[in-house]
């Protein structure tokens, strides 16, 4: 029981660190988008 516990805590975790990453990403690749928009 305690294995398959921290077993999904590190799938969290992994999820957590996956969906911060692609939000970053994202708010990068807008900005960027803004800036192309500006500069035309």
């Amino acid at each position: 029981m305690r294995e398959f516990f921290s077993l999904n805590a590190t799938v969290d975790v992994f999820l957590n660190a996956r969906v911060f990453i692609v939000h970053c990403f994202l708010e990068s690749f807008n900005r960027r988008a803004q800036v192309s928009a500006q500069r035309t």
